[in-house]
């Protein structure tokens, strides 16, 4: 089983002496992708995007330290510790993007009148124009868009001043490396910050710290809808747009000096757009939503896969997901991210096959 580079780098990493941390950087450096399944099955709401030179700086801002109990051996760790903080994934010790500084560093490309600061952004018009013209140019829609109600529909849950419904609401989930294409074959790379003193004669003290190699694929993952205020801003478009926003502005720490820049990659499609097993899932109910399965109770859900035979649905019952198929000759038009409503026909028993019509 591969090592989790979290529990290495931040609890392995406090109680090990000069050595230890050699031999700790040695297994984190060695590490491999471990695979992290996609969100939604059959999503096509997907970037696959390749880090360039120097590569990918995340989680800088998390404190990282050592112990270093003897005096010489402090010194010899000071020169071997990777001193700067980074973001893994707690369960499979990836780095992955967070989607939250996703979505955070895309918005941050827009104007944001509507979000009350103490210091309003003096470029306010200038990000108004530059989403404009990249909408206009790149994405080829030519009708007027208000900006302002694009933003709020995609980022702040809002449209018309109204809350959207959540299930209606563009999701931005984790973006996870799926291939090294390097010819080292690394995910993690050593690097090194130099800070200067007053002093102009007084020695540097190089800070160390991990990043992740120049040439890993990542996958970035939405959950993306048809704009309502903007109809040509289809879910298409609107991952479009965030390819471009990603790849001009970066992602993570000190993208002024190029880290966290990306490009795209092409792979072959049966890696983008055709993760589905050959078969159908079997129903998934969990238990507590039993009791709310009663006949003639509607659910707002979609199509999440579908094969020869059958489409695979997914709808909300409360907190929980159920994920049901029916088959293809009941609803022949629908395609995979259609929106539907699931309605009970009889009330479901644990164990049984759910009744259910779409609409």
């Amino acid at each position: 089983m591969a090592n989790n580079n979290s529990l290495l780098f931040y609890r392995e990493y406090f109680n090990a002496d000069a050595d230890g941390i050699k031999l700790i950087n040695k297994q984190i450096n060695k590490s491999t992708v471990v695979e992290i399944k996609q969100i939604i099955e059959g999503n096509k709401n997907i970037l696959n995007l390749k880090t360039i030179y120097p590569g990918l700086l995340i989680g800088s801002g998390y404190g990282h330290d050592f112990k270093g109990d003897v005096e010489n051996d402090k010194k010899e760790q000071e020169n071997e510790a990777f001193k700067i903080g980074f973001y893994f994934d707690f369960t499979t010790g990836m780095p992955v993007i967070p989607g939250p500084s996703i979505k955070g560093a895309i918005r941050s490309c827009f104007p944001q009148r509507s979000v009350k600061t103490k210091k309003p952004s003096k470029y306010i018009e200038q990000k108004t124009e530059f989403i404009k013209k990249i909408i206009k140019d790149e994405l080829k829609i030519q009708c007027d868009i208000d900006v302002d109600a694009l933003e709020d529909e995609i980022f702040h849950g809002v449209r018309n001043g109204k809350p959207i419904q959540t299930y209606e609401r563009d999701i931005f989930f984790d973006a996870v490396p799926i291939e090294i294409k390097n010819t080292k074959n690394q995910l993690f790379d050593d690097d090194y910050i130099t800070p200067h003193f007053k002093n102009l004669l007084q020695d540097p003290k190089p800070i160390k710290f991990l990043k992740v190699s120049p040439n890993v694929v990542y996958r970035f993952e939405f959950k993306l809808n048809n704009s309502k205020c903007c109809p040509e801003m289809t879910s298409e478009k609107k991952k479009n747009l965030f390819e471009y926003l990603i790849t001009t502005i970066g992602i993570g720490a000190k993208t002024n000096v190029g880290y966290g820049q990306f490009e795209k990659v092409a792979l072959p499609p049966s890696k983008v757009t055709e993760p589905l097993p050959p078969a159908i899932p079997d129903d998934q109910i969990p238990d507590k939503t039993i009791p709310l399965l009663k006949q003639n109770a509607p659910f707002p859900g979609e199509v999440i896969a579908q094969t020869g035979e059958y489409n695979r649905y997914q709808f909300n019952v409360g907190r929980d997901v159920c994920k049901v198929k029916k088959r293809k000759d009941k609803n022949p038009n629908l395609m995979v991210g259609d929106k539907v409503t699931i309605v009970i026909k009889l009330d479901y028993k644990k164990g049984s096959s759910l009744t259910f019509q779409v609409k």
